[in-house]
């Protein structure tokens, strides 16, 4: 019986133990959401009273919350929140400040930001942390997850799913497209589920892999039309989308498959790197510029960063990128009899010194004998780039799992989804795998029909900032003006909190014509709340303007 046929929520998500090697430390309870007053605007006032911090935990804060407010690099208030109390729950969390500083003392003007840590203390093993028995961690045909990785983002936390197959139609996770939640696994604010206004197949490879890009893109592959790509918002909204890759980038004969991907660069300088999963001739790994319009030039048919023919000896099928460029790559052997290494580090692609030429031998190569890591179907880096995880759909349904390995090496540290370990079931076919911010890992068992998050063991904690801040406005107050040897110099007062971080000087020739930056200019902190700033003379009249500019904050 294939249990992903069967209704979800028959069965109950039960902790597991891994196949545990080395203690993995990574964080894995953290806020999202964070909101000042119910919004991510700044507040700026000459003063303010009461502030609701309000935030959304992934999980409940074993270890507490504690909330920080901040003036440059000086913590002037904190707030603990003990475990177990309204604050410190998963889910929609409330905390009330009266706007004061520690002793009681009011704000003075400046700028303040607020801070959540979230600590956990830890689980003993692997524990997943979503249950089979939510009707929105079901999927039908899952192929896709992503979460959104950056901190500074309103939609932090944000998962997605691709559905790439119609169920029987009794819930979300039967429609083809996108499914979307806040990272305490409840249906995001804009809707759980969205097509972009895209014709997704349904055809079990359209939608196919997700990416979250360093500017919020959510990048989603339709493999079944040569691995097209296409780029939307966070809410997946079809006024977003934007058609990335053609039928023309796939070349002349239309042979490209592009199938798992990564993205690199922000800006202008973004560029999607794609496993070209060609049944023959495969190129391997292919770079593909977007440049300022964001979309590939229709005469690039990609750049080859990792050729075929040295390690890459099979077919490629997904591709991870960390943070200093190496790339990690899944393959399926191209002769099931001969088993070849199924996962490979690769040192970074840099034109500069290989003259753009492929690389073709890996630093590593692991995982060809290895029954359990058998068709692997999606690869992801961790956060702080240590570790790696596997997706496989295992030779066997039996055999189907979803590993974590460490990246200097290969070395296996746990295997997730093997035998009865999660649902209960023996049979498992994983498809895709993820990380978020904190470290927890996001995988997809296609068999049983479900996606799935897993905290790993061990205390930890994580730090969130709030992207809106409170800014006191106030007089700043100049205490003296001085000429000497070519350098004027200014001295005044502002809040003991603030530090030279916090102000600007700007100078005109013709205060009529308005002030720009004085980029020469030096502000240094001679005491709490006392400063001076510097600037070198060069002879014309100039006039001067000390701002705290909310454009510096």
């Amino acid at each position: 019986m294939n249990l992903r046929r069967s209704l979800p929520g028959l069965l109950t998500a039960l902790l597991f133990a891994a196949n545990l090697l080395p203690r993995v430390v990574l964080a894995n309870v953290y806020a999202t959401q964070v909101r000042l007053n119910d919004s991510t605007d700044p507040i700026a006032a000459p003063g303010i009273g009461t502030v609701k911090i309000s935030y959304l935990l992934n999980e409940p804060a074993s270890g507490g919350v504690q909330l920080r407010v901040s003036s440059g690099t000086n913590t002037v208030h904190t707030i603990d929140v003990k475990p177990g109390t309204p604050g410190a729950l998963k889910g929609t969390n409330l905390i009330t400040w009266d706007g004061q500083l520690d002793g009681s003392r009011p704000l003075r003007p400046g700028v303040y930001r607020i801070s959540l840590t979230a600590s956990n203390t830890g689980h003993a093993d692997w524990t997943q942390l979503t249950s089979d028995a939510d009707i929105r961690t079901y999927v039908w045909e899952g192929r896709g997850v992503a979460v959104n990785p950056n901190p500074d983002s309103p939609f932090f936390g944000r998962i997605f799913i691709a559905n790439a197959g119609r169920g029987p139609g009794l819930y979300p996770g039967d429609d083809v497209g996108i499914l979307k939640f806040n990272a305490d696994f409840t249906d995001a604010a804009d809707g759980g589920f969205s097509t972009g206004g895209y014709n997704w197949a349904g055809d079990l490879h359209s939608p196919w892999k997700i990416e979250v890009s360093r500017d919020d893109g959510v990048y989603v592959n339709d493999f079944t039309s040569h691995g097209e790509f296409h780029r939307f918002d966070q809410s997946i909204s079809p006024a977003s989308h934007l058609q990335i890759t053609s039928a023309a980038n796939a070349g002349e004969t239309g042979a490209a498959q592009l199938c798992g991907f990564a993205l690199t660069g922000s800006g202008r300088d973004t560029a999607l790197v794609a496993a070209d999963q060609r049944a023959t001739n495969t190129p391997g790994i292919l770079r593909f510029a977007l440049g300022i319009t964001g979309v590939a030039a229709t005469n690039d048919t990609g750049t080859i960063m990792i050729g075929s023919g040295g390690s890459l000896s099979g077919i490629p099928g997904d591709v991870a990128l960390d943070k200093a460029g190496n790339a990690y790559v899944i393959q399926s052997p191209m002769d099931p009899l001969n088993p070849q290494p199924v996962i490979l580090k690769f040192p970074p692609w840099d034109p500069s010194t290989n003259n753009g030429t492929p690389i073709l031998q890996a630093d590593w190569a692991v995982g060809g004998t290895e029954p359990h890591f058998g068709n692997p179907s999606g690869i992801a880096i961790s956060p702080d780039g240590n570790f790696l995880a596997v997706s496989f759909l295992g030779t066997t349904p039996l055999a189907g799992n979803t590993s974590v390995f460490y990246t200097s090496n290969g070395a296996p540290v746990a295997s997730l989804d093997l035998g009865q370990s999660i649902s209960g079931q023996s049979s498992h076919e994983d498809t895709d795998c993820a990380w978020d911010a904190a470290g927890n890992l996001y995988y997809i068992d296609n068999h049983y029909g479900a996606w799935r998050a897993v905290s790993p063991p061990g205390p930890n904690g994580f730090t969130t900032p709030s992207i809106a801040f409170i800014q006191i406005t106030g007089p700043l107050n100049i205490t003296g003006i001085s000429l000497n040897n070519s350098t004027a110099t200014i001295l005044f007062e502002g809040a003991e909190t603030e530090d030279p971080s916090a102000f600007e000087i700007h100078s005109s020739g013709d205060p009529m014509t308005g002030y720009t930056l004085e980029a020469a200019a030096v502000i240094s902190q001679t005491g709490p709340g006392h400063f001076q700033a510097t600037i070198p003379q060069t002879g014309a009249q100039k006039f001067y303007r000390l701002k705290r500019p909310a454009a510096a904050l």
